[in-house]
């Protein structure tokens, strides 16, 4: 039970992370052209 939570909490920071990459992805993009 735990170690699901623990893959849980895991996908939601890598989500989280994704989400930033792509969002300053999209910024550094419309900031060059």
């Amino acid at each position: 039970m735990f170690h699901n939570v623990l893959i849980k909490l895991v996908n939601l920071i890598l989500n989280k992370n994704n989400i930033y990459i792509y969002t300053f992805g999209k910024l550094k993009h419309r900031f060059y052209i």
